[in-house]
């Protein structure tokens, strides 16, 4: 799994509103799309994503949850899907 080398960083702007296990993010670039929201591991993956940790220290930093490394990178795909989050390094230009 390739990405989970790499950084995942959140798009700017960005507004999000957090209660008690529940983010709901917006892309405040894209206006007209729905806030996302983020509930139970998804939202605790996206608290992670700070753009100083890869995918695979996001998995590290969740081992006691027992979650997959395959489980974090698809949430975090999900993410750079509805453009919350971009990865970092060459395979992310295209190299």
């Amino acid at each position: 799994m390739p990405e989970s080398d790499r950084l995942a960083i959140r798009c700017e702007p960005l507004a999000e509103v957090a209660t008690p296990g529940r983010i709901a993010v917006l892309n405040l670039a894209t206006p007209a799309a729905p806030p996302v929201i983020l509930e139970g591991g998804a939202a605790t993956v996206w608290e992670l994503v700070d753009g100083r940790r890869s995918a695979r220290e996001i998995v590290a930093e969740l081992a006691d949850l027992e979650v997959t490394p395959e489980e974090v990178v698809a949430t975090i795909q999900g993410l750079v899907d509805v453009n919350l989050v971009t990865w970092s390094g060459p395979e992310a230009a295209g190299a």
